[in-house]
C-alpha cells in the first residue's frame, strides 16, 4: 500500500498537470490548426487541459473553438491579450501553465519538450522556440527573415524578454510576482520576465525543441499597426523599468526624437542593406523590399514610443 502511494506520487511528480492557455481575437483563419495540433500532441499521459479565452471576436472563432474539447471563457472588458491570459489563469487547474498564441501551430512534441526542464526544481520558466510558418508573401517573408519572434536571443539578454506565444511557467510564480500587467497592449511578457528575475530565484530556460510555427501578419496595413502598437508597448516598458533596468532607458522625448531622425536619415544606406541581403541568397524582390520594411518598422515603432511618452507628459 505504501509502495503504491509512493509510486503514484512519483508519477505525479513526473507528469504535472498542465493548463495550456490560448488568447483569441478574430482568429478564424488559424485557430482550427492551432487547436488540432494541441489535440495531436505526442503526450502519452494526456495530463493537460486546453483553456481558450475569447477576447471579443466577431468572426467565426467561437464556432470553430466549440468543435473541440476545450474549456472556453470570455474576456470582453477590452481587446487586450494580457487580460485574456489573466482570465485563463483564473480558470486554469494546472500546476504548470503553458501559453501559446492562436496563430501558432505546435510541433507534435511541443508540450513534452516544453515541460521536460521542470524536472529541475530550480527552473521556473521554460521558453520554447518560435519559428515561421511557410511565408505566403513578402511581408511574411520579412518577418521570417528578421527572426522577430525567435526566443533564444530574447531570453539571453539582460531584460529577460519573454515571448508569451510559447512559454510555460510554474503556477506558483504568479502567486509571487502577480499576473500580467493589463496596462500593456504589447510588452507585458517582457515586463513579466523582468519581474520574475527581480522577485524570484527561479531560472529561465530555453527549450530549443519545444517548437511552434507562427503565421505572421500578411499585409502592409497589419505590419504598420503592429509596429505602432509595438512602439507604444516599448514606451510603457521603458517608462516602468527605466530605473530598475539600464537596458530599458530611453524615456527622454528629445532622445527618442533624435533616434527617429537617425532612422529616417538611415534611408540613404538602404542600398547597402539590400546588397547584404542579396548576398545571403535572397531574391531581388526580397533584397529590395526587406530593408524598406525594416526601416519602415523602425520609424513607425519610434513614433509609437514618442506618442506614448508625450501622452504621459501631458
Amino acid at each position: 500500500m505504501i509502495m503504491d502511494t509512493m509510486h503514484r506520487q512519483l508519477q505525479e511528480n513526473r507528469n504535472p498537470y498542465i493548463s495550456v492557455i490560448i488568447p483569441v481575437f478574430n482568429e478564424e483563419q488559424t485557430i482550427k490548426r492551432c487547436l488540432q495540433a494541441l489535440m495531436d500532441q505526442n503526450d502519452q499521459s494526456g495530463n493537460y487541459e486546453v483553456v481558450v479565452v475569447d477576447n471579443g471576436s466577431n468572426d467565426r472563432s467561437i464556432q470553430i473553438i466549440q468543435e473541440f474539447s476545450v474549456k472556453l471563457f470570455s474576456e470582453n472588458r477590452a481587446h487586450n491579450s494580457y487580460m485574456a491570459r489573466n482570465c485563463g489563469l483564473r480558470h486554469a487547474k494546472g500546476e504548470i501553465i503553458a501559453f501559446i498564441d492562436a496563430d501558432c501551430i505546435a510541433d507534435k512534441n511541443w508540450l513534452r519538450n516544453l515541460i521536460e526542464p521542470f524536472h529541475n526544481e530550480s527552473v521556473g520558466v521554460v521558453a520554447g522556440e518560435v519559428l515561421s510558418d511557410k511565408p505566403r508573401n513578402l511581408v511574411q517573408g520579412f518577418y521570417e527573415h528578421s527572426g522577430f519572434l525567435k526566443q533564444e536571443k530574447k531570453i539571453k539578454n539582460e531584460t529577460a524578454a519573454l515571448g508569451a506565444g510559447n512559454i510555460a511557467l510554474r503556477k506558483k510564480i504568479f502567486d509571487i510576482v502577480g499576473n500580467f500587467d493589463e496596462k500593456f497592449r504589447w510588452g507585458g511578457d517582457n515586463d513579466f520576465g523582468i519581474r520574475i528575475q527581480k522577485e524570484t530565484n527561479y531560472l529561465i530556460q530555453f527549450a530549443e525543441n519545444a517548437r511552434v510555427y507562427h503565421s505572421h501578419r500578411s499585409s502592409l496595413k497589419s505590419l504598420i499597426k503592429h509596429a505602432y502598437t509595438y512602439g507604444l508597448g516599448k514606451g510603457r516598458f521603458r517608462e516602468k523599468h527605466t530605473v530598475q533596468n539600464k537596458a530599458a532607458r530611453g524615456t527622454s522625448i528629445i532622445w527618442n526624437v533624435y533616434m527617429l531622425f537617425r532612422f529616417i536619415i538611415g534611408i540613404v544606406i538602404l542600398p547597402l542593406h539590400a546588397l547584404k541581403i542579396a548576398k545571403e541568397g535572397n531574391s531581388i524582390s526580397e533584397s529590395i523590399i526587406y530593408p524598406v520594411l525594416d526601416k519602415m518598422f523602425c520609424i513607425i515603432e519610434q513614433i509609437g514610443i514618442i506618442t506614448f511618452l508625450l501622452k504621459k507628459k501631458g
